[in-house]
């Protein structure tokens, strides 16, 4: 491999390999970029490494650096969460009115009226 030229906005990388029995030349281009990252990120990249990946030069290794299993997230939002509100509610009411209650149940006799309407339940002096 050889640098061939380097550029402020890139650089160029020549190689050769052999494929099919025959030497190929490979040309690369690659675009530099600079990027701001927050402070505490540019002092954790000074740190210097340590374990298995030690002697490693600085950047990543995939050897030692591998990514966990993929998590898969689904998040509902409030207007979801709200459609459902109103979907349950309208499947209890359907369902009182199939089985014949009101949607008031007496807490006395468990009927389909108010307390006051049980006559021995009614205040009394009045």
């Amino acid at each position: 491999k050889a640098v061939v030229s380097t550029q402020s906005t890139g650089k160029k990388v020549i190689s050769y390999e052999e494929r099919e029995e025959k030497m190929m030349k490979i040309t690369r281009h690659y675009k530099l970029t600079k990027v701001k990252v927050p402070r505490a990120v540019a002092e954790r990249k000074k740190w210097k490494k340590f374990g298995d990946c030690s002697k490693d030069p600085a950047g990543i290794n995939p050897a030692n650096s591998m990514v966990g299993d993929s998590v898969f997230l689904t998040l509902a939002t409030k207007k979801d969460q709200q459609e459902k509100k109103e979907d349950d509610m309208a499947d209890k009411v359907s369902k009182m009115k199939a089985s014949g209650q009101g949607m008031v149940v007496c807490r006395i006799c468990k009927g389909a009226h108010l307390i006051l309407q049980v006559e021995w339940a009614k205040p009394s002096g009045s």
